[in-house]
């Protein structure tokens, strides 16, 4: 079973069904690409993400890298590493790619 890149929970038309998951699946490939990028890493968060310069004047909601790092984990392209203090004072889970 393959993972949607998008949710259509506004009742969308067909055509804006399409461009919202080639969003998606741009917005996964570009995590997936900066996490590559630097694979000493272990600690990415949904938050590092979207404070870094792909996505820091996006307008990509936070919810939304969280949604694409859920998928990617899901379809074995990035690991759970452990858990840290997020920016809210909540504990948010870390992820690193699988090379």
């Amino acid at each position: 079973m393959t993972s949607q890149s998008f949710f259509n929970t506004a009742d969308l038309s067909p055509q804006q069904l399409l461009k919202r998951h080639a969003a998606g699946k741009r917005q996964e490939d570009l995590i997936l690409a900066m996490m590559k990028k630097y694979p000493a890493l272990d600690d990415w968060t949904a938050e590092a993400i979207l404070s870094s310069n792909t996505f820091i004047d996006s307008g990509v909601p936070l919810q939304s890298i969280r949604r694409a790092l859920t998928l990617l984990q899901q379809r074995g392209l990035i690991r759970k590493t452990g858990k840290t203090m997020g920016i809210y004072g909540i504990r948010v889970t870390t992820y690193q790619a699988v090379l």
